[in-house]
């Protein structure tokens, strides 16, 4: 590797930690978290940003305060779940909301979500899929509430647990600008049993958000407002919500522009990928494998886009 090519890995690494340390902290407020709930997850679907804005306990967002009005098993133990045999995991972001559609006047039936910002869709060493870790983090949120087992532990009080996550690179060509959720569902596998209420069993979901380059659905509502958020762009982020109403806001929204670490990613990309275009069409480069070891940073799925585009032209032309 050229002393040039380390120099923008450190620069990549030490600006990339910024971001997260910024999204973090813009994720603190209620204002920038309600339009995700609101595009994403179910229980939101109808429910206007203002209402959801007053369903967030904002007091469980920040670490290791207690959650009114709740057991002590039960209570928010801040971004840090530990248990006897596992290691700690620590989350990017983790807050409670309360349910929709189970909470009325008599009880309070919440959500329990862990947010995570990823910004490498592909981890490596070990290399594992996102959505795996996003069911673990979503069934070690699920286990946190009950604490040490007993006999007369009551699982009737569980609360849903959601795993959403925000991947912004390395997302294969085809999954890019995709909203994905899994969940559990009742299957009958011999005859049909009488449906007991999902309140029962659809316990755990995981959201993944998958961010790309402009396309079709590019434009749908939970892309233009995450570009909004990771462009630090405050008029884009009050077309959803109003993140004018606090001054905190304002400032941590300048922190991320003034970072723009995903601007950097896409402008060498771009830049890469019109490069590579330019050698394939000159016949100077002739093969996936050759452009991958010419352009190591590029993913094999876009190599082999502009590979099947030109093929795709040039036999239309003939």
């Amino acid at each position: 590797m050229t002393e040039e090519s380390k120099r923008a890995v450190v620069a990549s690494n030490i600006i990339g930690s910024k971001l997260d340390n910024s999204a973090k902290k813009l994720f603190n407020y209620k204002e920038i978290i309600a339009p995700i709930l609101q595009f994403t997850v179910p229980e939101f679907k109808g429910y206007s940003v203002e209402e959801i804005i007053k369903m967030i306990d904002a007091d469980s967002i920040s670490d290791d305060v207690p959650v009114e009005d709740l057991p002590q098993e039960m209570i928010d133990r801040g971004t840090e779940m530990p248990a006897f045999t596992e290691k700690p995991i620590r989350y990017d972001k983790h807050f409670i909301v309360k349910n929709p559609v189970l909470s009325d006047e008599n009880i309070r039936v919440m959500l329990h979500f862990d947010y995570e910002v990823q910004n490498n869709y592909k981890p490596s060493d070990p290399s594992y899929e996102i959505v795996s870790r996003a069911m673990y983090y979503a069934a070690r949120e699920l286990s946190s509430q009950l604490g040490p087992l007993k006999e007369n532990t009551n699982y009737g009080q569980l609360e849903k647990a959601y795993s959403i996550w925000v991947c912004n690179t390395n997302v294969p060509v085809n999954l890019r600008n995709t909203v994905s959720i899994y969940s559990m569902k009742k299957e009958d596998l011999i005859g049909s049993s009488e449906s007991e209420s999902d309140r029962y069993y659809d316990l755990m979901s995981v959201i993944i958000i998958r961010r790309g380059k402009e396309n079709e659905h590019s434009k749908e509502q939970i892309f233009d407002y995450l570009s909004g958020v990771f462009r630090g762009d405050i008029t884009k982020i009050e077309m959803y919500t109003d993140a004018d109403s606090d001054p905190e806001i304002r400032k941590e929204v300048s922190e991320m522009s003034g970072i723009g670490e995903l601007l950097i990613l896409e402008a060498k990309h771009d830049a890469d990928i019109a490069s590579l275009q330019k050698f394939v069409i000159a016949g100077k480069i002739e093969s996936v494998d050759e452009a991958k070891n010419f352009y190591p940073s590029l993913e094999e799925d876009d190599i082999q886009e502009i590979f099947n585009s030109l093929h795709n032209d040039t036999s239309n032309q003939n």
